[in-house]
C-alpha cells in the first residue's frame, strides 16, 4: 500500500509566488513555483502519487548531468544534443517533455529525431516536426509516430474493386520493391514505393510538384478523394521526407519513399 502524501500549498499573491511543502515517509520536501515541473508535482501529490519525487529531482538531474538516450542523442545541462551538438527546436523540447513525463512515447520520438537528422533535406529537418505538431493541435491522433521513429500518413489511390487493385492516380516512372517501373504504381499492401530522391521537389512554396504525396486523413479524403477511390495508410520515415508544402492547410508532405501498410476504405 502506498504511503499517504500530505502537503500544504502557500500562495503569496503580492509576489506571485507559490510554495509547496510535502510530507512523505517521514521526510519533508519543499518546492516553489520557480521549479519547471511545479504544476506537475502539485498534480502528483494531489493524486497521492509518489512519482512526484522523480519530478522533484528531474530539473536538477537534467541541468547537472549527462543522460545518454541513444549513441547519438543525449541530454547535457538540460539541452538535447545530437552527436554532441546542442539543438533547441520544437522536437527537442518535446523530447525533454517526454523525459519529464517518463512517457512511453519517448523511444519513438527519439528515433524520429535520429531518422530526421539523417535527411539530406535541410527544409524537411527544419519543418517536419512543426508540421506534425500543427496537425496534432487540431487532432491529437491525426499523426501516429511509431516506436521505430516512422509515422503513419494517408494517401488516396485509384481502386479497381473487382480486380482488387490499388494504384497511383498519376502515371510515371517509379520504383516498387526495388524494381523500376513506368505507369500507374501498384500500391498493394506491403509494397514499398519509391522515387529517386533528386527528382522530388523540395520547394515548400510550390503547391504541386513531383514527389510521393501523403498526409492527414482529411487531406486524403476531402481534397483528392473521388467516388471509387481508395484511402490507404502508409508508413514514412522522416529521413525520406523532402518537403512540407504550404498549400492544403499544410496537411500533406512530399516524400521519396513509403510503405503501404493498410487499406482504410473505399470512398
Amino acid at each position: 500500500m502506498t504511503d499517504t502524501i500530505s502537503w500544504r500549498l502557500v500562495t503569496s499573491p503580492d509576489i506571485n509566488k507559490q510554495s509547496l511543502t510535502i510530507f512523505y515517509k517521514d521526510k519533508v520536501y519543499t518546492v516553489n513555483n520557480s521549479h519547471i515541473y511545479f504544476k506537475d508535482i502539485l498534480h502528483k501529490v494531489e493524486d497521492n502519487d509518489p512519482d512526484f519525487l522523480y519530478l522533484l529531482n528531474l530539473e536538477e538531474t537534467l541541468n547537472n548531468s549527462f543522460l545518454k538516450i541513444t549513441n547519438n542523442v543525449t541530454i547535457t545541462d538540460g539541452k538535447v544534443s545530437y552527436k554532441g551538438q546542442a539543438i533547441d527546436n520544437s522536437l527537442t523540447r518535446e523530447i525533454l517533455t517526454l523525459v519529464s513525463e517518463r512517457s512511453k512515447s519517448l523511444r519513438g520520438m527519439v528515433n524520429f529525431m535520429e531518422s530526421l537528422m539523417c535527411s539530406a533535406s535541410d527544409i524537411a529537418r527544419e519543418s517536419l516536426f512543426d508540421w506534425v505538431q500543427t496537425i496534432r493541435e487540431v487532432d491529437c491522433s491525426a499523426i501516429q509516430i511509431n516506436d521505430d521513429g516512422s509515422f503513419m500518413a494517408y494517401k488516396v489511390c485509384n481502386y479497381n474493386k473487382d480486380a482488387g487493385l490499388i494504384f497511383s492516380k498519376n502515371r510515371g516512372p517509379g520504383i516498387i520493391n526495388g524494381v523500376e517501373v513506368n505507369g500507374h504504381l501498384d500500391n498493394s499492401i506491403g509494397n514499398i514505393i519509391e522515387l529517386p530522391r533528386f527528382k522530388v521537389l523540395e520547394d515548400r512554396d510550390q503547391a504541386c510538384g513531383i514527389g510521393l504525396h501523403c498526409g492527414t486523413y482529411h487531406y486524403a479524403h476531402d481534397t483528392f478523394g473521388n467516388p471509387g477511390n481508395a484511402i490507404i495508410k502508409v508508413k514514412v520515415y522522416p529521413q525520406d521526407v523532402i518537403s512540407v508544402p504550404k498549400d492544403h492547410s499544410a496537411e500533406k508532405i512530399r516524400t521519396c519513399k513509403y510503405e503501404v501498410v493498410e487499406f482504410i476504405e473505399e470512398i
